[in-house]
Order: structure tokens, then sequence, then C-alpha cells
């Protein structure tokens, strides 16, 4: 542990000496744009509390280590909640403003948060694949680390402000700061004390500097923000493009044109169990009383069945970019088969914007009127959604874990086949809402094709070349275990979705009342531990 503390040392020094930490303090910059940077940080923010919860968290610690491991997570998950109540103290500008659509699309899509967002994603990656506790504890150490030197540096200029505006900058402010000591919540002697083999120290030094090159790239990207946004008005106009350019519409539709024939694939004999586990489960998916209800309910229109429930699945549809991009594609494909992955997670990847696109077109920000803040607190804090992140970060720690070709292709393969029957049912809504609107509805309407590259690889082109492979038994296991997971997510999701849905939760431009604030939703953040017994 000697060595391991050497490195952390050394890293601290390395994050300490970022010129970010000089542009903060530098009194040429006006006390209240000093935070101008906090939208690039959201994700990983918020997302931190769900990285203590379903990722470094020991469900089942086995000795002293992973339960000392497991009291500090218990503390962290809470800190995303002082974000949220300092997010309206901060002076951001039309930013601020910004309606749920143009949010979801910053927080999942943009170029400016995209560093934080792999950021966020190396973390989850580390900690799935590096379970030892006396790995984790280095990695945890030296994100502790990370966060006692930002918030060492911030501190300060919350509490100057503070002074100034009278509000309580809690999030960057002190009340942070003593929850941040570069150690963590818990008793370390008997991790510290723990002599490591040296596959255990090669593996610590590994994650211990990928955690501070990871966090430097963020800081880079945070200086070059507040750079840009020493003109605050060029980069809102810079973002505006950005945004309106995401939202351009694919080539127009060729109505007249016959979809792709798909021919059945027989799969190799090792491969068939998991063919027909599959077929079973679509097939009981197909009964859900979600789908029933989109197809027979009557007394909801076409376009508010889709507004019903489509807000709750900004996490899953919007973050599918980053899921594609960062986790299932091959940095460095070493064959055709992972080639084929990477090909076939670029299309995936795009997905995401047509889901943006029809949020638009269904009017969406004038059915939840949702501000940046209440979108934040919506996404990362509410009940609401907390199943589909819980499920999310299932289906990661299954991408993380199987990093073999044709593991991926089942997990690809489950997600995608999920779909189907949702999309057979949405289809005919999507029509009849163009018809009678004269909007376009990609997404709803189970186009996604449309924003594919042109010579995309067809579905069945990619299952003749992984269907045919011989497969282990244990891949066999692994993919019906991944298979589960995907459908046992998608029906609980759906029953969400119909709960609702049914209800019209989401739906209400036609009432006189003004919409629930989502602030009201979210329980202050001060007495944190309280807040983790009620929230849970």
């Amino acid at each position: 542990m000697k060595r391991v503390a050497k490195e952390l040392h050394a890293g601290r020094a390395r994050v300490q000496a970022h010129p970010f930490f000089r542009w903060l303090a530098a009194d040429a910059v006006p006390l209240e744009r000093r935070f101008v940077f906090s939208p690039v940080m959201i994700d990983f923010i918020m997302g931190f509390a769900d990285l203590n919860k379903w990722f470094l968290y020991y469900s089942e610690p086995q000795n002293d280590l992973e339960r000392a491991i497991n009291q500090h997570t218990e503390e962290d998950r809470t800190h995303s909640r002082l974000f949220y109540e300092n997010w309206y103290t901060l002076a951001l500008g039309e930013l601020a403003s910004w309606p749920a659509g143009k949010m979801l699309w910053w927080l999942f899509h943009s170029r400016d948060s995209g560093i934080v967002r792999s950021f966020g994603m190396e973390l989850l990656a580390l900690s799935t694949q590096y379970p030892d506790p006396l790995v984790r504890f280095p990695m945890m150490e030296a994100i502790e680390i990370c966060g006692d030197v930002f918030f060492g540096h911030t501190a300060p200029v919350a509490a100057a402000l503070s002074r100034e505006d009278g509000a309580a900058h809690d999030y960057f402010g002190k009340y942070h700061r003593d929850r941040e000591t570069g150690h963590l919540h818990a008793d370390e002697s008997i991790l510290w004390k723990s002599r490591l083999r040296p596959d255990q120290v090669a593996d610590a030094q590994l994650v211990v500097d990928r955690v501070y090159t990871a966090f430097c790239a963020v800081l880079d990207r945070l200086l070059d923000y507040v750079s840009r946004a020493s003109n605050y008005n060029a980069l809102l106009l810079d973002l505006e493009e950005e945004f309106l350019d995401a939202l351009a519409p694919p080539p127009a539709l060729d109505r007249s044109a016959q979809p792709l024939s798909q021919r059945l694939v027989t799969p190799d004999p090792t491969q068939a169990r998991v063919w027909q586990h599959l077929q079973s489960r679509l097939a009981r998916l197909d009964q859900h009383p979600f789908l029933a209800w989109l197809e027979e309910h009557t007394d909801v229109t076409p376009r508010d069945k889709l507004r019903g429930f489509l807000a709750l699945w900004g996490v899953d549809i919007a973050g599918y970019k980053d899921f594609n991009e960062l986790v299932l594609s091959y940095p460095r494909p070493r064959n055709g088969f992972e080639r084929t992955i990477n090909r076939w997670t670029q299309n995936l990847a795009r997905h995401g914007a047509l889901y943006l696109r029809d949020w638009h077109a269904l009017e969406m920000d004038r059915v939840v009127r949702w501000d940046a803040g209440e979108t934040i607190a919506f996404y990362f804090l509410s009940r609401e959604t907390e199943v589909h992140r819980h499920n999310m970060a299932r289906v990661k720690r299954h991408a993380f874990r199987h990093s073999e070709p044709l593991l991926r292709f089942w997990l690809m393969k489950a997600l995608e086949s999920s779909g189907e029957p949702l999309f057979r049912r949405t289809a005919p809504l999507a029509e009849a809402v163009e018809g009678k609107y004269g909007v376009r509805l990609d997404y709803w309407g189970d186009r996604h094709q449309v924003s594919h590259a042109p010579g995309a690889a067809t579905s069945t082109e990619i299952d003749e070349l992984f269907l045919t492979q011989s497969m282990t038994l244990a891949q066999g296991d692994a993919a019906c275990e991944i298979i589960d997971t995907v459908f046992d997510n998608i029906a609980e999701q759906f029953q969400l979705s119909l709960d609702v849905a049914s209800r019209q939760v989401f739906v209400r431009e036609s009432s006189s009342l003004p919409p629930p604030r989502i602030s009201a939703m979210i329980p202050a953040a001060r007495d944190e531990r309280e807040i983790e017994r009620k929230v849970g």
C-alpha cells in the first residue's frame, strides 16, 4: 500500500497544478461568474449517486474491507442533491432557463459535456472490472483526492460569493468541502494495513492513473469552456447552433420504398437454446398490459398516448448514444467481429437524436413545462426515473464484464429485440399524429434506419455473422442471463409507463392548473442521512 500511496500523492500534485484552478482564483474573473462551468459537470455530479449505489457498493459484502467501502458509499451517494439545491443560486444566465428538451440534448449529446460523460463511464468500467476491494479502495481514494483538491479551491470562492449574494452555496462551499476530506468516510486503517500482491499493486496503480488522467481531461474541458464563456453571448450562440444541428431532420422519407426483407438466420446448434430463450422472453413481453393499452385504449388520443410516457425514457434513449460509443464499441478493434460491433454501435448511437426530434415534434416542452433545474432533478433524483437508471446500471455491468464480441452481440440483440413489441404499437400512433399535425416522428414511427450511415449492415447480415458461430456452455449461460436482465428491465419499465401514461401524469396542457414543480418532489439536502433514509 505504501507504493500505491506514492501514486496517490503524485496524482494529487498533478491535479493541484492544473491551470483551471488559477482561473478559478483569478481576481480578473467576476465573482458571480466563477461557477459558470457548472453545467458542464452535471452528468458526473448527478450520476455520482448511481456510481456509489450500483457500482462501488458491494451488495453482499464478504469481509471488513468491503464493509468499510460500503460505509463510504452510503455517505457519498447523497451529495448529488446538494448540487440541485445549489443550481438555483448560480448565475448561469439564459442556460438556466433552458427547457427540458434542450437540457436532454445538453446532458447526453453536447460536445462540452462529452468528456465529463466519458469520465463517468470510465469510473463505472473500473469499478466493474476491478471488484477486488484492495484495488477498488485506491481507485476511490483517487476520486476522493480529486474532490478534495477541487472543493478546496471552490470553497473559498463559494464563501466569498455567499457574502456577496447572501445565498448558501453548499455544493461548492464549506458544507460539501467538509465531506470531501480526500479519504473514505470510514475507518481506512484495515485497508491501509493490507499487504498487496504484485498483481494487486499493478492493478491499483493502473486504476489510480486512469482516474487522475480522466479527471485532468475534465479540467482541460472546463478551462476551455470558461475561456469561451468570457464572451457568454457568443458561447450561447455556438451552443444554439450545435443544438439546432443535432435537431436537423434526416433525409426526406421515401414512403414508396419497400422495407428491407429480413431473412431468418438459423443459429448454430450451440446457440439454439439462447435463441429459443430470447423468443420465449419476447413472446411473454408481447403480452404486457402496457402494449395492450397503447393498442386498445380509446379515451386517450394517439398524441397523448405517446406524450404520456416518453419523458420517462429520456435516460435510456437519449443516453443510448454514450452507451454505444463509450461502452459497447471497441476503442481498438482487433478483428472483423469487433469491427462489425463498432459499425452497429455507430448506427445505434444515432437513434437518440431521433428521440430528441420527436420530443420537439410532440411539443413536450410545452407539456411538461420544466426548466433546466427541474429537468436535472427529474432525470437524476426523482423516484420516477430511479427504475430506468438502475436498470441501465444492470445493463452496463453486463457490458463491462463481457468484452468478447459474441456476448456483446447478444447484449445488443436483446436490447434491440426488446424494443420491437413497443415500436409495433407506437408506429401506428406516430403515423396518426403525423397525419393530423403535419409533423415527423421517426423514432416512435420505428424508422430508426433513416439515421443510419449509407451502406450500413442490415440486422440479417449481423445475425449471419454472429449466430453461425459456435458458443461454449458458459457463454450460453451468460447470454441467457443477459437476456433475462434486459427483458426483466423492460417489463418493469413498461409497468411504470402504463402507470404514468394511463393516469396522464405528464399531459397537463389542457389543465388550468400549472404542473407541480419537480422541486417539490425532491427532499432538502441538509440532513443527508435523513434524506437517504427517506429516499432510499
